[in-house]
């Protein structure tokens, strides 16, 4: 039988062996018969199947079946109970037939066998992929929860950086405002003819900075709250500090700019090298004379 060009079917196992067995249907019986015909490759396989089965008759020894069997049959599809007594006869009483449908039914179990073994494998190597698929899905979540996280990490440190840019903007504000007050100062009392006296008042505990002007000769001195703020119910209080003698006050300081009296001899004394402190008291200052607060703020003058 030559070849043809005749595209074969994937299953042409399965067909072949439906086709042996006479599990199929007319049609496909016919179609087959006629693509063996044709296709060596069916003819093949269908003589393979036949072969294959030929040899499950011998396993098996001929039947007779009981008399009884064919007439229970005959009753129930007709209804006779004339053939109860008939004896079997033709090809009922067949040896050839109850052999031949023992070795198709053993055939067809083992052809079915191999198709459930086959699911089951199937079956078992979904399984694998879908563990595998479920573990990978397990890990992709947890990354992504250790994503959020540091995602979540990354916003709060983001949020502190904002925070400290904002206040070292504040701060950087201030300083220019310092700057600023200080330069103003400086520029007024470079304008005067008299030499001048500048005291820069501070403290490395606290941020308080005090910057005093005094022109020597004259009665004043004018104070300036470069930077601090003054809390509620307290007031700034000046003091003049001579070496080996009593603090004298000088009076409040307000939270900007004050000019504060001297006497002659408050102003010889500061003209001479006093420092000058600030404590910060009760409302109205000390009422002691004595400091009773905190000294904020201590400077000595410098001649400009």
């Amino acid at each position: 039988m030559a070849k043809t060009a005749t595209p074969l079917p994937e299953d042409l196992e399965v067909l072949a062996a439906e086709h042996v067995l006479g599990v199929s249907t007319r049609e496909e019986r016919i179609a087959f018969e006629q693509l063996a015909a044709s296709v060596t490759d069916a003819a093949d396989a269908k003589l393979a199947w036949e072969n294959r089965l030929a040899d499950l008759n011998a396993d098996y020894a001929p039947i007779v079946p009981p008399a009884s069997v064919k007439a229970e049959i005959d009753k129930r599809l007709f209804a006779s109970t004339a053939v109860a007594s008939v004896a079997p006869s033709g090809w009922w009483n067949a040896v050839g037939l109850w052999r031949g449908l023992t070795g198709v039914a053993t055939a067809v179990a083992i052809f079915f066998g191999v198709s459930n073994a086959d699911l089951t494998q199937k079956l078992e190597t979904s399984g694998g992929e879908l563990a595998a698929a479920l573990d990978t899905k397990t890990q992709a979540e947890e990354t992504l929860a250790a994503f959020e996280q540091e995602l979540a990490a990354r916003g709060q440190q983001l949020s502190e950086l904002e925070s400290k840019l904002v206040e070292n903007t504040n701060q950087l504000g201030s300083a220019q405002s310092e700057l600023a007050s200080v330069k103003s100062e400086l520029d007024e009392a470079l304008k005067a003819e008299t030499p001048v006296l500048v005291v820069s008042l501070e403290s490395g505990d606290t941020d308080y900075r005090f910057l005093a002007v005094h022109e020597e000769g004259s009665d004043k001195v004018r104070m300036t709250l470069v930077s601090g703020a003054v809390d509620d119910g307290k007031d700034f209080e000046l003091w003049l500090v001579e070496p080996e003698k009593q603090t004298v006050s000088l009076g409040i300081v307000d939270a900007g700019k004050t000019a504060i009296e001297l006497t002659p001899e408050f102003a010889k004394i500061l003209e001479a090298g006093g420092l000058l402190a600030v404590s910060l008291e009760q409302k109205g200052g000390s009422p002691t004379g004595v400091a009773q607060g905190p000294v904020i703020a201590v400077g000595a003058p410098n001649a400009l």
